[in-house]
């Protein structure tokens, strides 16, 4: 095929589904996926939408590493009020990594299972 020719048929390509899609990538590895929903509006437009947790990303960068620590050392001791079931600082939901309703050294084990996820 002609050079000029392939490389206007990528560009053309190219602009086409930047005009029309917008795609995200779903989580990989071994965080979880716990909701899955779509929609489609008046216009056809197909939308999917998940909420992701990877266990041990304390500081939600997307990556499990030595920085998940800084979360867990400035909110360590803080637990669920057992009267009202809510935390003491909302964050904490996603730092006890392994949901016992405190923030402990305990929750050091989902950080490092998990590294570099």
């Amino acid at each position: 095929m002609d050079e000029t020719l392939f490389s206007q048929l990528k560009e053309a390509l190219s602009d086409a589904l930047q005009n029309t899609w917008t795609t995200g990538v779903p989580p990989v590895g071994t965080g979880e996926t716990p909701m899955l929903s779509y929609s489609v509006d008046g216009e056809g437009v197909f939308t999917l939408t998940w909420s992701y947790r990877n266990c041990g990303d304390y500081n939600q960068d997307g990556i499990v590493d030595i920085k998940d620590i800084t979360p867990l050392a400035v909110h360590f001791g803080e637990f669920i009020d057992p009267d009202s079931g809510l935390w003491e600082h909302p964050v904490c939901e996603v730092i006890d990594g392994n949901a016992d309703g405190a923030i402990t050294i305990l929750d050091i084990t989902p950080l490092a299972a998990n590294f570099f996820v």
